[in-house]
């Protein structure tokens, strides 16, 4: 694609959140920010986050009204200033959420620019569909206004049938760059868990699955690496792995890149199994760009990267029997291991770079802007 002159280039305004905390939306925006889309847009950017730590989240605070008032006229400055022929709006999954997020839409309709709107999880229609009858037609009238709208897989489509026509709900998963060193043959038996540590992500699962390959002397070790969502699952986890003498080890948060590379380099099987919607999570992007052999439960886009039998397994929600059956298998068959994970970084390198997100939203813009 040409690259065109700062003269001649469009305008964008990228809305999101950057870390910290390492989210993964907060991630992504600053995957973009630092990326070509530079080179081929004059990019903007407006900071949505609100929240100081994970504990915050979910908890009402006074100050983040008056953060979001803020974030208000600042939106309503930088859209008069800029005038931009487009405007990426990531929305929220809620009703409380949504309706923080559509003063940014109306602001920026309403200044001439083209919306198209971005959901970074699954759980979007779900709420729509149990709303009262008044809310869905505010939110139908809403997106009526938006020239797009982006999930992260072909499998989260579904989320804005009938709310945006078909050919205006785009595909753009996640990707980066990721170089980890290459162990040809990996041949130890180190679990490696990498993730908020939350119910809904799935540790407590995981560690009850180590409670059956303890049980049956299956030879391993578990890595855990994260934020702890809160005092009871801490403790939770923790009185699990010492009352039944689960081989594991806590190494903290995990925010420094080259720390968390380490970490994929050094392990022999990931395991990431939500039982919550996902959309597309970073975390299985890093996975598979490391090589691993990956056990994933199938939520949101999961099952688009990790791919039952071919480069790793994909097991029920909430049913670490499964987990640890999967393990089990995996923990007693090196070639198994290093074969499934050499096709993680064949899918990772074909599908999720960086190269390849951005230049999904490249085609994306390119799209919206060309519509009359």
């Amino acid at each position: 694609m040409q690259v065109l002159s700062q003269e001649k280039r469009s305008s964008v305004i990228l809305f999101g959140k950057l870390p910290p905390p390492f989210i993964g939306p907060a991630i992504a925006t600053r995957i973009l920010l630092s990326s070509a889309l530079n080179t081929y847009y004059d990019l903007h950017h407006i900071n949505t986050m609100l929240h100081e730590s994970l504990e915050s989240f979910g908890r009402f605070e006074f100050k983040r009204v008056y953060r979001n008032l803020g974030l208000y006229i600042r939106c309503n400055k930088i859209v008069r200033s800029h005038r931009p022929q487009l405007v990426i709006i990531p929305i929220s999954q809620t009703g409380l959420g949504l309706l923080k997020d559509t003063p940014f839409i109306l602001l920026s309709k309403y200044s001439g620019a083209r919306v198209i709107v971005q959901l970074r999880g699954s759980e979007f229609r779900d709420w729509y569909d149990s709303s009262n009858a008044v809310t869905r037609r505010l939110v139908s009238a809403l997106l009526r206004k938006v020239s797009g709208a982006v999930v992260l897989g072909d499998r989260l489509r579904w989320i804005f049938q009938g709310l945006v026509p078909d050919d205006r709900i785009f595909v753009i998963p996640n990707g980066a760059d990721i170089v980890v060193p290459e162990r040809p043959n990996k041949s130890g038996r180190q679990i490696l868990y990498l993730s908020n540590l939350q119910p809904s992500k799935g540790i407590e699962d995981l560690v009850s699955a180590c409670v059956n390959l303890s049980r049956d002397a299956c030879e391993y070790e578990l890595v855990i690496s994260g934020a702890w969502w809160d005092r009871d699952t801490k403790r939770k986890v923790e009185e699990l792995i010492d009352t039944r003498r689960i081989t594991a080890r806590y190494v903290g948060v995990c925010e420094d890149h080259q720390r968390k590379l380490a970490l994929l380099d050094q392990a022999d099987i990931f395991v990431f199994t939500p039982r919550s919607p996902e959309g597309h999570p970073w975390v299985l992007v890093e996975a598979m760009a490391a090589g691993l052999p990956i056990i994933a439960t199938d939520k949101g886009a999961i099952a688009e990267s990790v791919r039952d039998g071919e480069n790793g397994f994909i097991v029920p929600s909430h049913r670490p029997d499964a987990i640890a059956e999967k393990l089990a298998i995996l923990l007693e068959d090196k070639d198994l291991r290093n074969r499934l994970g050499k096709r993680s970084r064949q899918l990772y390198e074909q599908n999720f770079t960086e190269d390849k997100m951005i230049q999904r939203w490249i085609n994306v813009i390119e799209s919206v802007l060309a519509r009359t």
